[in-house]
């Protein structure tokens, strides 16, 4: 089963955005659809998606996500999986604040959840249903966006 991946970047610390540089080419994710392929050195912000079509498993997103959090701690980001024929996709919303969020989603990342998932939910009032639901990451994921390119030398070692 394959699916396209999706990984939008929002933010990153200068001083981290080799190490991320480095992630994104290891995966061999382009900028956009029909895009270059990542370059080393070289990292995008809010604008257009890094994609890797085909996918070998729907979760592969969360070990993108692992790896992004190793290289570049300070980074916000989200991305997903597009869901497959039978099977939802999965999202990874992540900021330094509120740490990862991890759920199944639709095509265009929204979560998705499972009545019992919601009533949960309801139970844990306001703030927690926020956080169980990720409300709370893309709350603050949406409109964080620097559009910017981070060029960045290799760091001596």
């Amino acid at each position: 089963m394959e699916n396209d991946l999706q990984l939008f970047l929002y933010r990153c610390p200068d001083e981290q955005a080799y190490a991320l540089s480095e992630v994104l080419c290891d995966w061999e994710l382009s900028y956009d659809w029909d895009g270059e392929f990542a370059e080393l050195g070289e990292v995008s912000l809010g604008m257009e998606p890094y994609t890797y079509r085909e996918a070998v498993c729907l979760d592969v997103v969360k070990q993108l996500a692992d790896e992004i959090i190793k290289a570049a701690p300070g980074a916000w980001f989200q991305a997903w999986t597009d869901p497959s024929e039978g099977a939802l996709g999965t999202l990874v919303q992540y900021t330094p604040e509120l740490g990862k969020f991890e759920a199944y989603c639709d095509a265009d990342g929204q979560p998705h959840f499972t009545a019992h998932e919601v009533l949960q939910a309801a139970k844990l009032g306001e703030v927690g249903a926020k956080v169980l639901t990720g409300y709370a990451w893309s709350q603050v994921l949406n409109g964080s966006a620097t559009e910017r390119v981070i060029k960045v030398e290799v760091p001596e070692t």
